[in-house]
């Protein structure tokens, strides 16, 4: 057989496997920041939201 028969799936195999996302480290913190921010916009609750972006 050709050996481009093999290549080809090997290259677009490791291609995918250079894809996956990296997600960052502290994406735990961010979660729940932005978890409270929402909550915080649905209570109206001015001091807690804007004390959360700063």
């Amino acid at each position: 057989m050709n050996k481009g028969c093999y290549l080809l799936p090997t290259v677009l195999f490791s291609l995918n496997l250079g894809a996956q996302e990296i997600r960052p480290k502290n994406e735990n913190e961010i979660d729940n920041v932005l978890d409270a921010w929402h909550k915080a916009a649905s209570e109206a609750n001015f001091e807690d939201y804007f004390g959360l972006m700063t």
